[in-house]
């Protein structure tokens, strides 16, 4: 280890950095360090090292120090809409600076005038294994300790290797929400390198999908990557490739639905109550109200000392982890892309530093866990987009698996379930909806969630009629009442009348003979009205879904993806592995023909043991057999 001590950049008031009105800064997303509220105009360097970061603005500036660490200083709050003005800057990027000497002179007129703050954060951003802040909450003179710093010994020798940048527009129609940035971290990880990613003067490290959420990138912005590390040019080819092909390519997100029908164009009939609420999944069922109750895990507050706690959260982790690493690899599609996001934030170092910082602190290992899961939601519901806000549900669901764990306790559910019960709840996680039994519900009503939540995608791929959104409406349902769900018309009937439901028992009895029959043709031969012959086949990328497409009629595989077995690993499979998976999905076809694609790498599918050359195009480039 290498201790690096942070000297204050600035005289003023120093504040822990919770106390910054800023969620991203508060929560720990941007990284770890402290806050001043400057009272002098001059800001200084806070060690020797190198400028690595000034933007055009000259709000903020980051410096590298020799052992590794990268410091942002952070002036005020909104400052960057200042586009400069208030701000000199005495240094230009890549300049070679000695602790104390001038990096930035403020005009605190022109700031005042236009800053939302100036308290101003100062944040780790790259090379520390571990921050300690001295003595917060007192006045400090420019160039007093306020950080130490502990690095390995290795980033010192990463910062000195290869480095390199690239500029590039984002391609992301709904952001850079769980499931993109789990691409771009599974990417990232694969090189020896650091690469962090950039959006205006806010830094996120690519292998944090928190960080990455965090830094609110909608579809069209200007991303700035940097890396640095003997694999910074491939790791860069390989991440600007990916995103410039497309990040939502296999994502089975859709754009929310229309807005329902509202309650009063579809006329309720004599002792009928009906509710209106946003469709989340498509179709029409009955049954009886049940109302979802779950007791809430509470952990102890304190623990039994910093090491157990720290073993205990890591035997919880692990167990978790194995068990999401299973549900990623099998069950629908939808299925499996949740729970690999799911895997990313279990991962996460910005969620992880957090939770260790407060078991060192004397929490318990389950109440550590809980404050940094709830600290990174509170951040992504204060974004203001709904599509990250709506990523809050997967970090409560990942508390409450995690504290299962910890506790042995099994969430209470207060209820019994009768087959085909309409489920009401407040809301619902994706463990739970997984974790009821085939038939025990016939759908569910939620009073938030919305549209583009992972339940929501869940319930579409389980065919499982779902309304999200219904406000406060959906708790004056009687637990028991006969309802009727018309999820396709965004509508709940509550004591529906005997002649509608004698029409949804109808209408529901129809589809159910439908898709019996449909069952029952697909293995028939296809042919056209005019007696053409088609061949039905199945597209595969492992061996898990193949009995489902030989039983849904599949007449064999026209197109088996190899790359499921080389992605997101650090060594390519042998022969005998690629032979025993192939065999196994031919076995399963029965007979039926297989047709299997050679490798298709490269471009967006980079390989981190297979590193390509830089490309202008490298979609058309070094790919595949190429």
């Amino acid at each position: 280890m290498t201790r690096v001590v942070c000297y204050a950049p600035v005289a003023g008031w120093l504040s822990d950095l919770s106390k910054v009105p800023d969620a991203a800064f508060a929560g720990g997303m941007i990284g770890d360090g402290v806050a001043i509220d400057p009272v002098e105009p001059l800001i200084c360097a806070p060690f020797d090292g190198v400028v690595i970061g000034l933007p055009a603005s000259k709000h903020a500036v980051t410096v590298r120090s020799d052992a590794g660490i990268e410091l942002l200083i952070h002036v005020g709050l909104e400052t960057v809409s200042l586009a400069g003005a208030g701000f000199f800057a005495h240094v230009a990027e890549g300049a070679r600076v000695r602790k104390g000497d001038p990096l930035l002179t403020l005009d605190f007129d022109i700031l005042v005038g236009g800053a939302t703050s100036l308290m101003s954060p100062i944040v780790v951003v790259g090379g520390g294994h571990s921050v300690s802040v001295i003595s917060p909450e007192r006045a400090v003179k420019s160039g007093e300790a306020i950080l130490t710093v502990d690095t390995d010994h290795t980033a010192a020798a990463i910062t000195t290797a290869s480095t390199a940048s690239r500029k590039m527009r984002a391609r992301l129609p709904h952001g850079l929400h769980a499931r993109p940035a789990a691409r771009i971290r599974s990417c990232a990880r694969g090189f020896d390198a650091r690469t962090i990613i950039w959006l205006g003067d806010r830094p996120a490290d690519a292998t944090s999908i928190v960080a990455m959420m965090g830094l609110g990138v909608s579809d069209g912005d200007e991303l700035h990557l940097s890396a640095s590390g003997p694999q910074a040019e491939q790791a860069l080819e390989a991440l600007t490739s990916l995103i410039a092909a497309g990040l939502e390519q296999d994502d089975h997100e859709t754009q929310p639905p229309p807005p329902p029908l509202a309650a009063h164009a579809i006329p309720a009939e004599e002792g009928e109550r009906i509710l209106t609420g946003i469709m989340a999944a498509p179709g029409l069922t009955s049954g009886r109200a049940v109302r979802w109750r779950e007791a809430e895990i509470a952990p102890a507050h304190n623990g039994r000392g910093p090491a157990h706690e720290r073993e205990a959260l890591r035997q919880a982790l692990v167990t978790v982890r194995s068990r999401l690493r299973k549900k990623s690899v099998s069950g629908p599609l939808q299925q499996q892309a949740i729970f690999e996001a799911h895997l990313g934030f279990l991962d996460d170092p910005g969620i992880l530093d957090q939770a260790y910082r407060e078991i060192n602190e004397g929490r318990s290992a389950g109440m550590a866990w809980r404050s940094a899961t709830r600290a990174i939601a509170d951040v992504f519901r204060a974004t203001g987009d709904a599509r990250t806000s709506e990523r809050a549900a997967d970090l409560l669901d990942l508390e409450r698996q995690v504290l299962t764990e910890l506790t042995s306790e099994m969430p209470v559910v207060s209820q019994e379930l009768p087959p085909g019960s309409i489920l009401i709840a407040d809301d619902l996680l994706p463990s739970q909806l997984i974790g009821l039994e085939d038939g025990m519900i016939g759908g569910f009503c939620t009073s938030a969630g919305g549209a583009t939540s992972h339940v929501a995608i869940l319930a579409n791929a389980m065919d499982l009629p779902a309304l999200v959104a219904m406000g406060p409406a959906l708790n004056d349902v009687p637990d028991g009442a006969q309802v009727v769900l018309d999820a396709s018309a965004g509508l709940l009937v509550v004591h529906p009348s005997p002649r509608r439901s004698a029409a949804v028992v109808k209408a529901t009895a129809a589809a159910t003979a439908t898709a019996a029959l449909a069952h029952t043709l697909a293995q028939e031969p296809c042919r056209t009205a005019d007696d053409i012959r088609i061949e039905v086949f199945v597209n595969l990328g492992d061996v898990t879904k193949t009995a489902q497409a030989v039983a849904s009629g599949a007449e064999g595989c026209g197109l088996l993806r190899t790359e499921f077995l080389f992605l997101e690993r650090r060594s390519p499979p042998s022969e005998d592995e690629q032979l025993a998976q192939y065999q196994a999905i031919a076995d399963a076809l029965d007979g039926r023909p297989l047709i299997v694609r050679t490798l298709d790498a490269g471009g967006d599918k980079p390989l981190p043991y297979l590193p390509s050359p830089p490309e202008e195009n490298p979609a058309l480039g070094l790919r595949g057999v190429r």
